[in-house]
């Protein structure tokens, strides 16, 4: 489906805080939602990488093609006229790495032996033994052997097809017909050495304006991670940075259902982030919430910390009696962020809590069970 932007804003104001973007997004009509659902949006090539392809081909950008005969991955459209952007900025992702055999084709490709002696040395190797080759693109290593000789066909056929991201809404089915999403945009040292490196998808969502048309479709999460159909039940929930996507959406439906009478239990969010004047995201919208006594906010600020406490796992378990507490009524737990990072320490900081409930004080077994009565729920990437 097509979808359209209305809104696409920064919302972190930091001096070393990667952007994030709030953006509002218009589904076709009849098109529904749930809170916790993502959608899945197919990016566009950042124009800059569709410029370097063009002049690396000697081509133009106006230039019309009729593909006739598939790519292996059937994305690129077959009979129909298509100007070279628009094939290289729809139909194919630029930033994808070079796979070994990819490499092998450029170095059959390659004239100078010096040049196609190194393609066949990479070609043999491992991705992730590359050294700093290994994130190299189709478009990197074209670059850097001038001597490789290819065409736009040869070009659509070693490229892949483009991939849908998955972003969870930020919005609350229930009172917001409109989806939001909230993204972090993924930046890193250009591989060449020339600039700044930003994500495909994200780099595409963070380039969007309001009125532009992106292609999308709304995905289901497993069904744990949802908030309680009975709002009564209590809800803990722990993010850092554009880990609070979904628990927006979760704290305005919760919100909206005790404004409008319902009964609510508890809904507590621990959140984790650089700096208050930074990116403390929707920091006002929640304080409103926290004001009317609807939403409880435990935030950890790892560039302006409280005294031992940097990182949301430390704020977790500073709290740990007031979790305890909520874990005593019911309460349904919630992660989502960095799996590594994050995503980790905090098992560990709930393991710990367990340790104290449990008969047996073995917290991993307690946490397990947590899971399985689907009182546990974690999205971390």
């Amino acid at each position: 489906m097509t979808a359209v932007v209305l809104e696409n804003r920064e919302l972190v104001h930091g001096p070393s805080t990667r952007s994030k973007r709030h953006l509002e997004v218009r589904l076709p009509g009849g098109i529904p939602y749930r809170t916790g659902d993502y959608l899945s949006v197919l990016p566009e090539n950042d124009p800059a990488l569709v410029d370097r392809m063009i002049a690396r081909l000697g081509t133009r950008k106006d230039r019309v093609c009729t593909i006739e005969s598939e790519a292996p991955h059937g994305m690129v459209p077959l009979g129909r006229a298509l100007r070279v952007e628009d094939l290289l900025t729809r139909f194919v992702d630029l930033a994808a790495p070079a796979t070994p055999g990819v490499v092998a084709r450029l170095a059959h490709a390659t004239a100078c032996p010096p040049e196609r002696a190194e393609l066949e040395r990479l070609a043999e190797v491992d991705r992730t033994e590359r050294g700093q080759d290994r994130g190299a693109t189709l478009l990197d290593l074209l670059e850097r052997f001038a001597s490789c000789e290819v065409d736009l066909a040869l070009v659509l056929e070693l490229l892949p097809a483009p991939r849908s991201r998955q972003y969870s809404i930020s919005s609350a089915a229930e009172v917001d017909s409109d989806v939001a999403l909230t993204v972090s945009v993924l930046e890193a040292p250009e591989h060449s050495g020339g600039g700044v490196f930003r994500g495909t998808a994200s780099g595409y969502l963070q380039r969007v304006r309001a009125g532009d048309r992106i292609v999308a479709s709304v995905t289901s999460p497993p069904e744990t991670f949802r908030p309680p159909l009975d709002t009564s039940v209590p809800i803990v929930m722990i993010a850092a940075g554009s880990g609070i996507a979904p628990f927006r959406g979760f704290i305005r439906a919760r919100t909206a259902a005790a404004a409008a009478g319902g009964e609510v239990g508890p809904t507590v969010l621990f959140f984790g982030c650089q700096h208050p004047e930074w990116d403390d995201l929707y920091a006002e919208e929640f304080a409103e919430h926290e004001k009317s006594g609807r939403l409880e906010v435990h935030r950890a600020y790892s560039q302006s910390p409280d005294g031992e406490i940097r990182y949301v796992q430390h704020k977790l378990a500073a709290e740990h009696e007031r979790v305890r507490g909520l874990l005593s009524h019911g309460a349904h737990v919630y992660v989502c962020g960095d799996a590594a990072g994050m995503g980790r320490s905090v098992e560990g900081a709930l393991q710990d809590i367990g340790t104290t409930i449990a008969s047996d004080h073995d917290g991993t077994a307690w946490l397990e069970r947590m899971r399985q009565a689907g009182r546990y729920a974690t999205d971390v990437y």
